[in-house]
């Protein structure tokens, strides 16, 4: 949530840099009134007028620079699923990066198998570069390859977690007993 000092509202969408931010006030330090829709900064004696979502649960931090006011905010989770099953994901299997047994079906899911021949096939890329001393592509070739990489674990972590929430599972990580 970001507003000029002034203004009331406002969807500013900004990227913060420690660097920008001027002070930080603890959320310990802010007294919430959601009726009046205020946040009360005691060690400032100000009061910021605002509208809270309806997950808010309090507020963490508030932070000012010379133009924005940035209130760090934690919410109430969506919501909790009663969870009686349990998928177990192990990612030390050799051949598919991480492998999932679903215990209500006892159905394997075998996902990323590509991953290691992506990377196998980008560092044989980045040798041949890095022998003909291509210092420039040799750079980009490694930041494609890590994006490449990271898209795929994405994409498997996305798949776990539908997964289980499709079946009504929890996830259980490296400790399968």
């Amino acid at each position: 949530m970001g507003a000029r000092h002034g203004e009331e509202g406002g969807n500013h969408s900004k990227t913060l840099r420690s660097e920008k931010v001027k002070l930080e006030i603890a959320g310990s330090k802010v007294i919430v009134d959601l009726v009046a829709k205020t946040l009360y900064v005691r060690a400032l004696r100000l009061i910021l007028r605002c509208e809270f979502p309806p997950d808010f649960a309090e507020v963490r931090s508030i932070q000012f620079d010379k133009e924005f006011t940035y209130i760090n905010l934690e919410l109430k989770p969506k919501r909790k699923i009663n969870v009686s099953q349990r998928i177990g994901v192990d990612t030390t299997i050799v051949g598919g990066l991480i492998v999932g047994w679903i215990p209500t079906s006892g159905e394997f899911l075998q996902l990323g198998e590509e991953y290691y021949e992506l990377a196998r096939r980008y560092n044989d890329f980045q040798a041949a570069e890095r022998a003909a001393n291509k210092t420039a592509f040799f750079k980009r070739l490694t930041k494609r390859r890590n994006r490449r990489l990271n898209d795929l674990l994405r994409k498997v972590s996305t798949t776990i977690v539908q997964t289980a929430l499709q079946r009504g599972c929890g996830n259980v990580f490296q400790a399968l007993e």
